[in-house]
């Protein structure tokens, strides 16, 4: 049996539109389903109108609804996917429990709902999403229900991945876990490297000139190019079908978002590294920006320290996977 998946929860019906496909997920490699929900308790309001300022049994009767629900859902999910499933209600900070889950019960996967475009939202789901990839170790699969696109219920329905990378170790990191959804699902990939525009300064020192530099680009692209085209054989030989694409564009996330839309992806694959603020190094906020931004399904990494340390030093254009 494979590592367990994690669905977290809230009680919420948005939150648990991430359970199709997550239950699709366990059921092809083979894994339990875990659904966690976590309850932080309310805290005391000091205001001399308000009385009682606290009620215990408020409280109470909260922690024992959230825990009759989650029972059913298990219960229901158990019946109607045939999956192993395990339900548990956590006490305290949303993220920090999470995390130590993912840690105590070798979770080797996070499904979860997550507002897009338009900034992740101060809900519960979006704020908690945007922290849990900075800090899991495992990839964690975001889901974008809306009214107009409803969330993808079976891995088939993953048709088309793309892969951005920037020929680090760092960035390379998510592909074996875009491979692994690519296998199940049988879709394509797409990898693509955005390269800025390139320009040279020309004229006297008194009067410069920045003007577009032809070759330098071009050869910028083609090394690009065939950066990519050595990624791409790498997974033709696991009888993947691969296509490249070399973007030309200062703003690599907008270029990235772009491109999703005009291809019809349906699944982003993408690394980060997330512990401590998001760093202004490139892949980390670029990162930042597509989960924020795009309405796509993500699946991000923070790969271990090792990794992201690597993603700092200056690597050769043509690491392994």
């Amino acid at each position: 049996m494979s590592s367990p998946v994690l669905v977290p929860v809230d009680g919420s019906a948005f939150s648990e539109q991430a359970l199709p496909i997550a239950c699709d997920l366990a059921r092809r490699t083979h894994a339990p389903l875990h659904i966690v929900q976590v309850h932080t308790f309310s805290h005391p309001i000091a205001h001399p109108e308000i009385v009682p300022p606290y009620e215990p049994d408020w409280e109470t009767a909260l922690i024992i609804h959230q825990r009759e629900r989650l029972t059913k859902l298990r219960h229901d999910l158990s019946g109607s996917s045939g999956l192993s499933v395990v339900a548990t209600m956590l006490e305290g900070p949303i993220v920090d429990r999470l995390v130590q889950y993912v840690e105590d019960h070798g979770i080797a996967q996070v499904v979860m709902s997550s507002h897009g475009r338009g900034g992740l939202s101060r809900a519960w789901l979006g704020s908690v999403a945007s922290e849990l990839v900075r800090f899991v170790g495992v990839p964690v699969l975001l889901i974008r229900p809306s009214h107009a696109t409803p969330p993808a219920t079976e891995l088939e329905l993953l048709r088309h991945i793309l892969i951005p990378v920037d020929g680090s170790v760092l960035s390379e990191s998510i592909v074996s876990h875009a491979v692994t959804f690519a296998k199940l699902s049988g879709a394509r990939i797409s990898l693509i490297e955005a390269v800025p525009p390139v320009y040279s300064v020309t004229g006297v020192p008194q009067v410069p000139d920045v003007v577009p530099n032809a070759r330098a680009g071009e050869n910028a692209r083609n090394e690009t190019a065939r950066y990519l085209e050595h990624l791409a054989g790498m997974l033709r030989a696991e009888d993947i079908e691969v296509d490249i694409g070399v973007l030309t564009h200062w703003q690599a996330a907008h270029a990235i978002i772009d491109f999703a839309h005009e291809h019809d992806v349906d699944l982003i694959a993408m690394a980060t590294h997330g512990r401590g603020a998001w760093s202004r190094w490139v892949i980390g906020s670029v990162a930042d920006k597509v989960l924020r931004g795009c309405d796509i399904p993500v699946l991000v990494l923070r790969p271990p320290e090792e990794v992201v340390e690597a993603g700092f030093a200056a690597v050769e254009r043509y690491s392994t996977i």
